[in-house]
């Protein structure tokens, strides 16, 4: 091979190093705080940051109108917790691939070390309950923990739902999108609820004056 042959070469294979699809690994963390990685290309990228960016933007006005929602249901048996509610979040991770299956290797690993996180915690919170000698107060504590938590999980798809609403899309969420449903039946029947309230007042109120 001449040297001219050598050096065309050499910029055939510089030029696909260069225009290869660059891949990268991205944490995702929905708004309860899960969190999963992905494989994206740089369009990918862009299309989360950009889904992202627009929610972040209403996301205090939904707060706002879920607060006011929220005082109405008789799930809610305490305070709003606007302040804890976060939006999604996307964060590119180095480094870069060119290769999809090392990004994928990558990706494996990242999620193992999630799950040892998670498993960790979960011990840590086993080794807490062993501190109470009193079961009763134990359970009491156990109770007011998984209220607290069921609490901000309705909180957040009560959020979550006014914004799906508000950009005529779903937010995305990774373990209870299905739940939006059932809680958008259960605040369209505690609407109702009033409404027919409301109805029954006024006809009782006809009545009395007719009377009269």
């Amino acid at each position: 091979m001449n040297k001219a042959s050598v050096c065309v070469a050499a910029i055939i294979c510089l030029a696909g190093s260069v225009f290869a699809e660059r891949l990268s690994i991205v944490e995702i963390t929905d708004m309860f705080g899960t969190t999963e990685f992905e494989i994206m290309n740089a369009e990918e990228f862009a299309a989360i940051q950009k889904e992202i960016k627009e929610e972040t933007a209403i996301l205090p006005a939904m707060i706002a109108a879920s607060k006011q929602e929220w005082a109405s249901l008789k799930d809610a048996k305490t305070a709003f917790p606007g302040a804890r509610i976060k939006p999604r979040t996307a964060k590119k991770l180095q480094p870069e691939f060119n290769d999809r299956a090392k990004a994928q290797l990558r990706k494996e690993k990242l999620e193992e070390r999630e799950m040892d996180r998670i498993a960790k915690e979960t011990e840590k919170n086993e080794k807490e309950l062993k501190k109470y000698k009193d079961e009763a107060k134990r359970d009491a504590f156990l109770e007011k923990e998984k209220d607290r938590k069921n609490q901000l999980d309705f909180a957040i798809r009560l959020v979550s739902k006014k914004m799906g609403e508000k950009l005529g899309r779903p937010v995305p969420t990774l373990g209870f999108a299905a739940t939006t449903d059932d809680l958008g039946a259960k605040v369209d029947a505690k609407k109702a609820e009033k409404k027919d309230a409301g109805k029954k007042d006024a006809e009782k109120a006809d009545k009395k004056e007719a009377k009269k």
